[in-house]
């Protein structure tokens, strides 16, 4: 499934039967609520007091949360299609849409909860929604869009980004399951998030300094979505996701760890990650940087031979 199997890595706590917040997950990087009310936004908020929240499609209609399992509840609507919330053990959600029948919409609104003044923008490589503050500061946003049928076909699918008369923000998501051929039930699941990395520490053990500090990071499950994802895997994403870890992922790593910006060799084995960390997933999942490596600023040129851990600076 494009989106990875819904059930990876969600989050450990049974949702609550006895108050209005049927679903309170805190975590290291991102808290999130989800109401038993479907008017009432799915709201995150990072641990650096980020906040974004989305209210599900056709709240009117929708009946009040049940409880499926640890970190899942679902919301029947009467329209023809459930909106299952799945919280991660990093507080990102997936919102999975279960279309049932082709009486359903193929247009599912979500209203945005962004601070004044902010934008949302559908990523022109990969379609996925990017959200930025007015001081141009990165959000969060909505992982590149799927759908599917029950056979597996992939659906046409897409984002539309709108701004409402009272200066919101809607995003829909239009699944276009009414052409004919399609198996119902139909899946997708847009995928909201705000922090691309889960841990950021310094000198975390095994790691050695030469005499000064290591910095390591590691992607957070929406983080990996956006830099291993299936429009990644395809070759058309390649760009959005770099051009995203480039821009906000540093300015985030600046954040959680200030000492990245003390010398340019973070950035230079910051980028030399982004760039080449894919082809060997393992080391992809801690990006761990040396402070006592020498500033590089022709690294590319001798990739090859260092593999972004060049010796300069450490003998």
């Amino acid at each position: 499934m494009p989106g990875g199997n819904l059930l990876e890595d969600v989050a450990a706590v049974t949702p609550s039967t006895s108050t209005s917040q049927v679903l309170t997950v805190d975590t290291d990087v991102t808290d999130t609520v989800v109401s038993e009310d479907p008017s009432t936004p799915i709201h995150l908020t990072s641990q650096q007091g980020k906040e974004v929240s989305v209210t599900l499609p056709y709240a009117e209609t929708s009946e009040t949360a049940v409880p499926v399992g640890d970190g899942v509840v679902s919301f029947a609507n009467e329209q023809g299609f459930t909106s299952v919330p799945v919280v991660k053990e990093d507080g990102s959600a997936q919102v999975a849409l279960m279309v049932e029948s082709a009486d359903a919409p193929e247009r599912f609104p979500f209203q945005v909860g962004l601070p004044e003044g902010a934008t949302a923008e559908v990523t022109e490589e990969d379609g996925g929604v990017v959200f930025t503050s007015a001081e141009g500061e990165f959000l969060g946003g909505l992982t590149p869009p799927w759908a599917k049928d029950v056979n597996g076909t992939e659906l046409a699918t897409r984002y539309e980004v709108e701004e409402t008369s009272s200066g919101g923000v809607v995003v829909t998501q239009v699944i276009e399951h009414h052409s004919g051929g399609a198996a119902y039930p139909v899946v997708a699941d847009p995928w909201l998030g705000i922090d691309l990395f889960g841990e950021a520490v310094y000198n975390r053990p095994g790691t050695r300094g030469y005499g000064d500090d290591v910095l390591s990071v590691v992607l957070s499950n929406w983080g990996r979505y956006w830099y291993y994802g299936p429009a990644v895997i395809s070759g058309v994403g390649t760009e959005a996701a770099n051009g995203i870890l480039m821009t906000a992922g540093w300015s985030e790593v600046v954040d959680k760890l200030p000492r990245a910006d003390d010398k340019p060799t973070i950035r230079q084995q910051y980028d030399c990650h982004v760039i080449f960390g894919r082809p060997v997933f393992g080391a992809g999942v801690h990006w761990d940087f040396e402070m006592a490596r020498a500033n590089k600023p022709l690294w590319m040129l001798t990739f090859p031979d260092h593999l972004c851990n060049w010796r300069d600076g450490l003998e």
